[in-house]
């Protein structure tokens, strides 16, 4: 999001109160802090932080 993370949160919040479907447990990455990243639908991503820390998710759309 070009407005920061600030932006990125209320459109979170604008998409979710129209009723964006989120299971218990669903990660969401806005990218507004780590950077932006080109990536395709069903693409498998991998996030490290530090040696001990890997998030790993598969690119879905909302």
């Amino acid at each position: 999001m070009l407005d920061g993370p600030i932006g990125a949160v209320r459109f979170l919040f604008e998409r979710a109160a129209r009723g964006l479907p989120l299971a218990e447990g669903q990660g969401i990455s806005t990218a507004a802090v780590t950077g932006v990243y080109p990536v395709r639908r069903g693409a498998e991503v991998e996030a490290r932080f530090g040696p001990d820390l890997c998030v790993r998710s598969t690119i879905g759309v909302a």
